[in-house]
């Protein structure tokens, strides 16, 4: 176990004012295993993945610091690397790999709404209409929500999303009910939309969600985590400089 991981559960439980013992006992362990894990003691990966989920934690895949600065690190040869190679000769003051890092994210996003666009013809939709759909299934029983709350999850303006919900009513796939006096409509997933979901999208996925699938399981978690924390700190930012 590193030195890092050990220093974070010290202070994490420092900070949440728990002693070693009383650590122990939110996970079912004793005490002196605890004290094995700050110290850097050989454990079992059990009791340090209960020891980090009792203090709110959740253990990672990260590259080392070695591995990020390894030569020996294989390139990657999409259609991007040439550029940033050019970029790298004519202009290193820039932080290239800082600009090709958000153009792969940003192509690949690229790829990923195609996917879902030709997803969504073959259906007879639009993809906003089919992520619409996507986002009430996934909020379980009674697969509902409001315009104004699936307007800020997908971050478009509220006639963008009032077009797309009056298209998916006008198709059966989404019903609309009054909410309480003053307090606008609620939507709700119909049965013929779940059924759209469950039955014939679910089959149907894009080339770009195949390739991602076909990732072994620790990539995948890797780059989730990374870029989830990525676009905490990107919307974060946005949420502060919108205040100011």
């Amino acid at each position: 176990m590193t030195p890092d991981i050990r220093i974070q559960l010290r202070e994490r439980r420092r900070a949440l004012k728990l002693s070693q013992r009383e650590l122990a006992q939110r996970c079912n362990l004793h005490q002196p295993q605890i004290a094995r894990l700050e110290n850097g003691g050989e454990v079992q990966l059990s009791t340090l993945e209960s020891a980090a989920s009792a203090l709110g934690l959740k253990l990672g895949l990260v590259p080392s610091a070695e591995a990020l600065e390894s030569p020996s690190e294989p390139e990657a040869h999409d259609l991007l690397a040439s550029t940033e190679h050019s970029w790298q000769r004519e202009w290193p003051s820039s932080r290239p790999n800082v600009f090709i890092l958000a153009a792969r994210i940003l192509r690949a996003a690229q790829f990923i709404r195609q996917g879902l666009d030709e997803v969504a013809q073959r259906h007879d939709l639009h993809g906003g209409e089919l992520v619409v759909l996507g986002a009430l299934r996934r909020k379980g029983a009674p697969y509902e929500s409001t315009p104004k709350q699936l307007r800020d999850e997908f971050w478009i303006t509220l006639p963008g999303m009032t077009k797309r919900l009056e298209r998916l009513e006008s198709l059966g796939l989404v019903e609309r009910r009054a909410a309480s006096p003053g307090r606008g409509s609620i939507i709700r997933l119909s049965a013929t939309g779940h059924a759209l979901l469950d039955e014939h999208v679910a089959g149907d996925m894009s080339l770009e969600y195949q390739v991602i699938n076909a990732q072994p399981e620790a990539m995948r978690s890797l780059l989730s985590h990374a870029l989830g924390d990525l676009l905490e700190q990107m919307e974060q930012r946005r949420s502060w400089e919108a205040t100011k």
